[in-house]
């Protein structure tokens, strides 16, 4: 199961998926002038630019299916009537999954907030997880937000749940440089 959440992982890495925003030109003609770049090192870069942003937005969506696989959680996906990421199967608790902290601005934040809160009246618990977020557990207005450590402690029991991920990721991709030969090997 592991194997599957990190192919959009490796479409990013091998270079079959990148983020799609748009080009600014000022931003690119400004930034060319000043640090005396060519056309082709402006494209090099903002290739390299957008395959980071890329690549950090399927971590989010790695750890929003993987939290959502835990026996008797959901990954709710989109549109799903909440607006949440995962939720229990017994709909007694509802979770946003954010992958780092400053993921949010204020106005979005916000609007996280006030989605949880809406659940919050329904008679759910309601839970913000920063996943690289490392502070300790803080409540606001009844919505629990909590790093992603003390969540994956409470998905699987175990304190060290998150270190072990974290060597397992960096094994995988030390050994196995696309994801066809992660495939290959099982």
């Amino acid at each position: 199961m592991l194997y599957g959440l990190l192919e959009p992982i490796y479409n990013i890495l091998e270079g079959r998926s990148t983020s799609k925003s748009a080009e600014d030109a000022f931003a690119k003609h400004s930034w060319m002038a000043f640090y005396g770049q060519t056309q082709a090192s402006w494209e090099e870069e903002l290739l390299r630019s957008q395959k980071k942003k890329a690549f950090t937005m399927a971590w989010g969506n790695f750890h929003q299916n993987l939290m959502g696989s835990f026996p008797g959680w959901s990954n709710y996906g989109i549109g799903h009537p909440t607006g949440c990421d995962i939720g229990k199967q017994d709909e007694s608790c509802v979770c946003e999954i954010k992958n780092n902290v400053n993921t949010m601005n204020s106005s979005s934040k916000e609007s996280v907030l006030g989605k949880l809160k809406k659940q919050k009246a329904l008679g759910k618990r309601v839970l913000l997880i920063e996943v690289n977020g490392d502070k300790k557990q803080k409540e606001i207005e009844g919505v629990v937000i909590m790093s992603g450590r003390e969540f994956y402690q409470e998905l699987s029991g175990r304190a060290s749940f998150m270190d072990s991920l974290d060597q397992t990721l960096g094994s995988i991709f030390q050994h196995y440089k696309s994801f066809q030969s992660l495939k290959d090997s099982l």
